[in-house]
């Protein structure tokens, strides 16, 4: 399929909690239900009215915010993560691995390694973790419906083909029965390549998967883009082991 420059996209499923990908998952991957209980933990920003910070491009600079890739490199084990605040810049899919090491869920390391990977040419989608499955989805009269796969469990990440949008599923619907999402990202989501100029004072919203991409679909209908087969893969982030 043809999409237009990258847009990106990522999910976690349910709460905050990364199963591990080792052979040790059986003892040390948290269950659905736990993860669940966690939801709180996801919307972190909603108790903080001031929780901003500038989106942008994955490389670009932004003047007077400091790259969290430029942190992640000089950054070591067990110290604080940058405040969410204009002096920081990100993308949508490094909102997710900021989620992770801001609530201690991700070891520093392994965010390390997963940015030299992508500085090597490698595909994040399989280097994130343990490929789960994909989520279908059909598109009628520009309504969206996603069905998820049964195995997805709280943590998962979704990536819309490959490199795109980044969301954390909520593990819980809206009114209408749709998987509630959290996104970082301007509105609407054309991440990068085609949003070349930071955005400043961006804050995490709570939405869905559905609306946003009907919202494209409504926008950019002549755009050479196959909207009813954009892939959505999902994959198991690793945990921290927790003693």
């Amino acid at each position: 399929m043809s999409f237009h420059p990258t847009f990106a996209f990522f999910i976690f499923a349910g709460s905050v909690c990364f199963p591990l990908t080792s052979g040790a998952a059986a003892q040390n991957s948290c269950t659905v239900s736990r993860c669940r209980s966690e939801v709180s933990d996801l919307l972190w920003f909603q108790s903080n009215s001031k929780a901003v910070a500038v989106w942008s491009p994955f490389g670009v600079t932004q003047r007077g915010a400091k790259r969290l890739q430029d942190w992640i490199a000089t950054a070591k084990q067990g110290q604080k993560v940058p405040d969410f605040t204009n002096s920081l810049s990100l993308n949508c899919w490094e909102y997710v691995l900021y989620t992770g090491l801001r609530l201690g869920e991700l070891e520093l390391e392994a965010v390390k390694a997963l940015y030299s990977k992508r500085a090597a040419g490698e595909k994040l989608s399989e280097n994130f973790g343990e490929a789960v499955g994909s989520a279908r989805y059909i598109i009628r009269s520009s309504a969206v419906k996603v069905t998820w796969p049964r195995e997805i469990e709280a943590g998962d990440a979704v990536f819309m083909d490959e490199t795109s949008h980044v969301v954390q599923l909520l593990g819980s619907r809206d009114e209408i029965g749709r998987e509630r999402v959290v996104s970082f990202s301007p509105r609407p989501i054309w991440g990068d390549g085609s949003q070349e100029v930071p955005v400043p004072n961006m804050r995490p919203e709570v939405t869905t998967v559905e609306s946003l991409v009907e919202e494209m679909i409504t926008l950019y209908p002549d755009v050479p883009t196959d909207w009813q087969d954009i892939e959505l893969k999902i994959v198991r982030p690793p945990a921290k082991k927790h003693k």
